[in-house]
């Protein structure tokens, strides 16, 4: 698995998380900027 960059958009990669899923593992991905939080699971 490839991690998501989103540094271009001014986001930086701040933790990550492995959560049970309804079909297995899942990861939580967590990015933040000035003035802005945004998570992504997979």
């Amino acid at each position: 698995m490839t991690i998501l960059s989103l540094s271009e958009y001014g986001f930086q990669l701040v933790g990550e998380r492995l959560l049970p899923g309804e079909e297995g593992p899942a990861a939580l991905f967590m990015y933040q900027t000035r003035g802005a939080n945004i998570s992504r699971c997979i």
